[in-house]
């Protein structure tokens, strides 16, 4: 007795997809992350740390992030800011 499986094809969500985002460079994610650490022992509260980076900055004229990713200049600029803001802060 001959047993015929029927299979499937497989759908077309579980197929293999490339990835079309677009990948920070390392030196951007090097700047992000020493951002992120300098923000957090500055400020001391994850709260603080991500409004700072995250928020339009007069004194700075962008957000924290795009300046800082964007080269180290701005990434010195940024530091140079979160300094005088964190020794404002109480």
């Amino acid at each position: 007795m001959d047993t015929v499986i029927e299979t499937k094809p497989q759908s077309r969500t579980r197929r293999f997809r490339a990835n079309d985002a677009k990948r920070m460079e390392p030196n951007a994610m090097r700047r992000q992350a020493a951002l992120a650490q300098s923000a957090w022992h500055h400020l001391r509260e994850s709260g603080a740390a991500v409004t700072f980076i995250n928020t339009h900055n007069v004194a700075l004229g962008a957000r924290p992030i795009d300046i800082a990713v964007a080269s180290d200049e701005g990434l010195l600029r940024v530091l140079t800011e979160l300094k005088t803001v964190a020794t404002v802060q109480p």
